[in-house]
């Protein structure tokens, strides 16, 4: 049952990484182009499964515009990266302090003190 959708997209990742690999190599850039040449190849296998031609292509120019986008406006895809840096980076204080709960836990099962 879900080895059919699992290979679907398995077929489209490949498909994706492959083409981006070699337009970058014989086009000589490392740009978002690379990234819309890799999203039209995944977007066609994944159209593929309809065989009906123009819904391969329209998937495939769909998934070649979004991934070139995602691509091309990169880390700014956060609209507020300053929140984004605190929630990733700043949440957790320097220094751990176990709360009274958890001390009081550890004193009363001692066999579990090192956890």
């Amino acid at each position: 049952m879900i080895t059919r959708p699992a290979f679907l997209f398995s077929a489209a990742a490949a498909a994706f990484a492959g083409t981006e690999c070699l337009a970058e190599s014989v086009r000589g850039k490392k740009d978002s182009f690379n990234s819309a040449i890799g999203g039209f190849a995944a977007g066609c296998v994944i159209g593929a499964t309809t065989k009906r031609f123009d819904i391969m292509t329209s998937t495939g120019i769909g998934l070649g515009i979004f991934l070139f986008s995602l691509d091309y406006s990169g880390a700014a895809t956060e609209n507020k990266p300053l929140e984004l840096h605190h929630k990733m980076y700043g949440m957790l204080p320097e220094k751990h302090v176990e709360s009274d709960e958890l001390r009081e836990l550890k004193e009363k099962y001692p066999k579990f003190e090192h956890l």
